[in-house]
């Protein structure tokens, strides 16, 4: 089990431990994520970092069940599982299972899950935004999108840097390895503006990982989650075409 979560062991639990004595996270090399993050996850850092990892994963695959009984389709599940890209999130432990469960909850909690790791499917919540304001206009947007809002304002007023050490993320090799960025740009707009006018959440996903600068191959269960739920044949060859 050598290597198991490393992205655990390595960069989000050694920033819990920084959060809990009161210093600065983003101390820890390649600590990527918002700092809103550290919250969420600090019960696991008290623990070995096995178990935190194993914490972790329990979150990701929790949330991929959470998203396919949504969608109807549970047993797609078991495919999606054994496909590649998530067996890279289980192996590395990530946090990429919060934007899983953003996408299963929806709303305001679901919005907010999304800005966890907005490379997974964080152009969804435009479709999110876009719906909410042919249904209530700015009372249902800001219903919608308020929780978040405040809470990134609060972290970043803390962490005022975290932003551009994330900016500067592209930059370092292997930095965009698993997205489109930016040749395919262009096409992930067009993608999106579809997924807007359509409400069509799978393939705003797809836009995200082509408009994305900065995107791991864990990155992609979104899109091949929420694109395998509505195809499910397509579905079952993408995951196994993902070895």
């Amino acid at each position: 089990m050598e290597n198991f979560g490393f992205d655990w062991v390595v960069f989000v639990q050694p920033a819990i431990r920084e959060f809990f004595q009161g210093r600065d996270p983003y101390m820890v090399f390649q600590f990527t994520n918002p700092p809103w993050i550290l919250p969420l996850v600090a019960p696991l850092g008290l623990l070995s970092p096995f178990w935190g990892a194993v914490g972790m994963n329990l979150i990701s695959l929790s949330g991929l069940v959470a998203l396919c009984r949504k969608a109807g389709k549970i047993w797609m599940a078991v495919p999606l599982a054994l496909s590649f890209p998530m067996a890279v999130l289980v192996w590395m432990a990530n946090v990429d299972g919060f934007a899983l469960w953003g996408l299963a909850l929806g709303g305001p909690v679901g919005l907010f899950l999304l800005s966890i790791k907005p490379q997974v499917a964080g152009l969804v919540g435009l479709v999110w935004v876009a719906q909410a304001w042919r249904e209530g206009g700015w009372r249902k947007v800001l219903i919608l999108t308020a929780p978040t809002l405040v809470i990134a304002v609060i972290f970043t007023l803390v962490y005022p840097h975290w932003l551009s050490v994330i900016l500067a993320v592209p930059a370092r090799p292997g930095g965009n390895e698993s997205t489109g960025f930016p040749w395919y740009v262009p096409l992930g707009l067009a993608l999106l503006v579809f997924a807007v006018r359509r409400n069509r959440n799978e393939w705003a996903a797809l836009a995200t990982m082509m408009v994305a600068p900065y995107a791991r191959t864990q990155s992609w269960v979104g899109a091949l989650v929420l694109l395998a739920v509505r195809y499910p044949l397509e579905g079952l060859i993408a995951s196994a075409a993902s070895w």
